[in-house]
């Protein structure tokens, strides 16, 4: 089931929810719009330089982004503005966030299943990309890098099989994927 991008409000009652120490912005002027424009105006500066600071660690997905600003204790609108900017001056770009997820992953050895789900986690729709990842998933190569991760992983089960077949299921391989894997591994 696809989880859709949640909005800043929505983000900020599940934030609430979920976390026992929401970091707090530092000064009440922070807190409130002044009719000048003044304080939202620094509080959106001081958003964007921890935007920088996130983008600058990896590639971050728009939904990632809002969501660590809004952790962060930012205004709902801040955090909407940020993400903006950050979109318009391509520093966010959900489209290259998936291509550098996918391909990330799969060198660490995730299947496709896992993959998928880390990509809603992100709050990307896997169907609004079709191009970027969708090529990355032949069933051969995946087949292959299954295959692959069996030759570096020793098992000392007495159900060989159970155990091999449970480890690919884990990294987010089909069962069909697994299934042929183990199989073909332990035939070898």
């Amino acid at each position: 089931m696809p989880i859709a991008p949640m909005s800043a409000e929505d983000l900020r009652h599940w934030v609430d929810a979920h976390s026992s120490e929401r970091h707090q912005p530092r000064s009440e002027s922070e807190r409130t719009d002044a009719p000048d424009g003044a304080p939202r105006e620094r509080t959106i500066k001081q958003a964007m330089v921890r935007a920088q600071r996130l983008i600058a660690t990896r590639e971050r997905s728009s939904f990632e982004l809002l969501s660590r600003l809004a952790t962060a204790g930012y205004p709902d609108a801040v955090c909407e503005e940020v993400v903006a900017r950050c979109v318009r001056a391509s520093l966010v770009d959900d489209e290259r966030f998936t291509r550098v997820y996918v391909s990330s992953k799969q060198q660490a050895g995730w299947g496709r299943a896992r993959i998928l789900r880390g990509l809603r986690q992100a709050g990307i729709d896997p169907s609004s990309y079709p191009g970027t990842w969708e090529e990355s998933f032949d069933d051969e190569d995946e087949l292959r890098r299954a295959l692959s991760l069996l030759e570096h992983h020793r098992t000392s089960s007495k159900d060989p099989y159970r155990a091999l077949y449970a480890y690919l299921m884990r990294k987010g391989f089909s069962s069909e994927v697994s299934s042929r894997a183990v199989s073909l591994h332990l035939k070898a």
